[in-house]
């Protein structure tokens, strides 16, 4: 009987194979399914560098669509059976750099970054993108790009509409009958009434900050929110100055 204060030593001549990991795609020892380097493998990814272009040159080179049509394949791809998901996670593990437990929407998002050649950061800290997104985030690639295609267009429509109604402005000259001060609202210095101007809502503001409402586009009057219409000058230098910096 051994003593329980003994402690049996394995020998060095034990056989250590059975402890070597096999690769879990192809199931070979000496490398794992990062470095595999199976047939399979390489011919699916070459069909999916060549569904790329296929979609592509479908959509007029339009990578927006083109990347909706792709992920869309890839999808409806892996609803026909759990072994078209394992293996899009085995080609994803191999050749884009995710994990084989990454939820379907992150391997097919990575794929379709990496294919595309889009860099995550661009997409991530795009200022027109309102989604957090980052290479772990569970959304469809498809839908961010879009939002920002769509952002974008919106932002130019508004800028758009904001340089139309800075030139339908009117601007008239008053002479002004008063000596007087006023301090203007936006940046409370205190100016002679002839170097202000003032709104159709009556507010009046110095003419530097006036200038400058009108070159930030700017719509509607600071204090009151009415929309901008008409500018009133008392000086007829900066009247000319004015309109002559409105011109379409």
């Amino acid at each position: 009987m051994i003593n329980s204060s003994f402690y049996v030593i394995p020998s060095n001549n034990i056989n250590m194979n059975h402890n070597r990991r096999k690769c879990s795609f192809c199931h070979c020892e000496g490398h794992n399914i990062t470095t595999c380097n199976s047939n399979i493998l390489s011919s699916v990814n070459n069909y999916l560098i060549y569904l790329k272009e296929h979609f592509t040159n479908n959509n007029d080179g339009n990578r927006i669509l083109a990347i909706k049509d792709f992920e869309n394949y890839l999808y409806d791809y892996c609803n026909e059976s759990e072994n078209n998901i394992k293996l899009l996670k085995y080609i994803a593990c191999r050749f884009y750099n995710t994990r084989l437990r990454s939820m379907l929407q992150i391997v097919i998002n990575q794929i379709i970054l990496r294919l595309y050649d889009i860099d995550i950061n661009w997409v991530s800290f795009h200022e027109y993108n309102f989604v957090p997104f980052n290479e772990h985030t569970p959304v469809r690639i498809s839908y961010v790009l879009n939002g920002i295609l769509l952002n974008h267009t919106n932002a130019l429509y508004n800028n758009l509409q904001e340089s139309n109604s800075l030139k339908n402005y009117e601007f008239e000259l008053e002479k002004c009958q008063e000596n007087t001060s006023i301090e203007c609202s936006i940046c409370y210095n205190t100016v002679q009434k002839i170097n202000c101007g003032s709104f159709k809502c009556k507010h009046e503001y110095c003419i530097d900050c006036i200038e400058q409402l009108v070159n930030k586009k700017h719509t509607s009057c600071p204090y009151c929110r009415e929309e901008i219409k008409n500018i009133t000058c008392y000086n007829e230098e900066y009247y000319n100055k004015l309109t002559n910096n409105n011109l379409p």
